[in-house]
């Protein structure tokens, strides 16, 4: 089955379950009061169980399922499916679904998702930050899309134990100086090459020609020592040092390439800073439509129940979890 035609068939099941929650709804509605008969509607095609199927009921089948781009059906077939569903709403009201917590738990949550939306759609659309706006954003936030300055350092290492020898410091050295001499004959300053495999014992950087990778400006590294690190970017693009003897052992550095502190466009950050502003003022005009129905609404909180409350969840409340719904939190109430 292709993607859409699945897609299509979860939009159409997830229609027909939020269907048969509002007909629960009107069941629960129904079963709370007698009305008198009302007159029949014009144009019904069909009756089921007391209830009728209307030439403006199969239309608006027809619009429901082109605007879902369902197949176009005749209008036998969209009768068909009508009967169908007016059938399920029957035998649910018989089997008295409409009274099991769940469905009524769908229910409300369905009434709350439909309030929501009817309050909130036009105000969301029409949010709009301008040109100006978004300039502001991107200058109060500069430092965020500022790059610093970047070296790139290759290095030779051989470690010198501090109980070696003199003799023993005597070779090391004596190694540093030849491979020295054979870095100075490099056609090109762009690393160590082969020389890194015998002459280094740096096992992060041997097998890559001694590089060390991009470091920022102002940055310490766990792989060199201060002065390596500082001899390095002292250095001239394709340049190299002379030995350098350190605690840990000798070093001879030199610097690969270099890239310049920067900072990015405004160009390229403006339609995710556009997008952040209109996300932030759309939560804002949520939360002050939540805090609005809930103070409305004069809840109590007993404090000392929701203190002695253990969530049986396999996890506790994630570290980042999100802020309060309601922009003052749970409203204070006095037990």
């Amino acid at each position: 089955m292709k993607h859409n035609e699945k897609t299509t068939m979860v939009s159409e099941r997830a229609s027909v379950r939020c269907r048969l929650a509002v007909a629960a709804m009107l069941l629960v509605c129904a079963s709370c009061e007698k009305r008198p008969p009302q007159a029949e509607p014009e144009g019904v095609v069909a009756r089921i169980g007391g209830r009728v199927v209307t030439v403006d009921d199969i239309r608006a089948e027809a619009l429901r399922r082109q605007a879902i781009h369902r197949p176009v059906l005749s209008k036998e077939k969209l009768l068909e499916h009508l009967l169908a569903e007016e059938a399920l709403l029957l035998r649910a009201q018989r089997e008295r679904l409409a009274e099991d917590p769940g469905i009524k738990q769908e229910i409300d949550r369905l009434l709350a998702m439909r309030l929501r939306g009817r309050a909130l759609t036009d105000k969301l659309k029409s949010v709009a930050v301008s040109e100006e706006e978004i300039k502001k954003e991107y200058q109060r936030h500069i430092n965020k899309y500022i790059r610093p300055a970047l070296d790139r350092i290759a290095v030779l290492f051989l470690r010198v134990e501090k109980n070696a020898s003199d003799e023993k410091k005597q070779q090391i050295h004596g190694r540093m100086a030849a491979a020295l001499k054979q870095a100075e004959q490099l056609p090109e300053k762009n690393g160590f090459g082969s020389l890194a495999i015998s002459c280094s014992d740096d096992q992060l950087s041997r097998y890559r020609g001694g590089d060390t990778g991009w470091i920022a400006r102002g940055q310490s590294s766990a792989r060199l020592p201060e002065l390596a690190l500082e001899v390095g970017r002292a250095l001239a693009k394709g340049s190299m040092s002379d030995v350098l003897e350190t605690g840990e052992g000798l070093y001879l550095v030199m610097k690969t390439d270099f890239r310049p502190c920067s900072t990015t466009a405004y160009e390229q950050v403006r339609g995710s800073l556009r997008h952040s502003l209109l996300a932030d003022r759309r939560r804002s005009i949520e939360e002050q439509y939540l805090d609005e129905c809930v103070q409305s609404a004069h809840p109590e909180i007993n404090e000392d129940v929701l203190e002695g409350l253990k969530l049986d969840t396999m996890a506790e409340p994630a570290a980042d979890e999100p802020g309060p719904i309601l922009t003052g939190g749970l409203p204070v109430v006095a037990k």
